[in-house]
Order: structure tokens, then C-alpha cells, then sequence
């Protein structure tokens, strides 16, 4: 974790858009420090991720898309059995 909070500070000299998705709050500070925004997402809170919107022209979801729907699924379960909420 401490390499690539290393190079998330290095690469804001190219001035990026990093979106982080990780269980717990082990990013919030260096969010904060850079002046992103943090939020936490769980069952209990107002903030909505549509994981099936597709991209434009398309029909179908990639492979990547339904293995993130799987994985905010399985995250949001664990959430009600007491685990810790999602954050970004």
C-alpha cells in the first residue's frame, strides 16, 4: 500500500483523474492531502453507483463491468454482515 501511495503522489505532476475503490478508510487521508473527495458507500448511505449504465454505443456489458457488479455485490454483503463500508 505504502508503494502506491508513493506513486499516486508522484503522479500528480501530470495532473491525473484517479478514482480509488477499496474496503476501509486506508486511502482518506492522502485523498484529503491532494484535495479529492471522499466518500463512503454502503447500503446505509445516500450516494448511488448505477453499475449497470453501459457505455455509450453499447448493448451489452463487458466481462470487466459484470466482475465489478460481482464485486460491489459481494463488498455490500460482507457490509451487512459487519464488515467495514466501502470508500472512495
Amino acid at each position: 500500500m505504502v508503494l502506491i501511495k508513493q506513486l499516486l503522489l508522484q503522479l500528480q505532476v501530470l495532473n491525473p483523474r484517479i478514482a480509488i475503490v477499496t474496503k476501509g478508510a486506508d486511502y482518506r487521508a492522502l485523498v484529503e492531502l491532494l484535495g479529492g473527495q471522499y466518500r463512503e458507500i454502503s447500503l446505509r448511505t445516500n450516494l448511488v453507483k448505477n453499475a449497470w449504465d453501459l457505455q455509450q454505443n453499447s448493448e451489452e456489458p463487458g466481462s470487466a463491468q459484470i466482475a465489478g457488479v460481482a464485486s460491489l455485490a459481494y463488498g455490500c454483503r460482507e457490509s451487512d454482515l459487519g464488515s467495514t463500508a466501502h470508500s472512495w
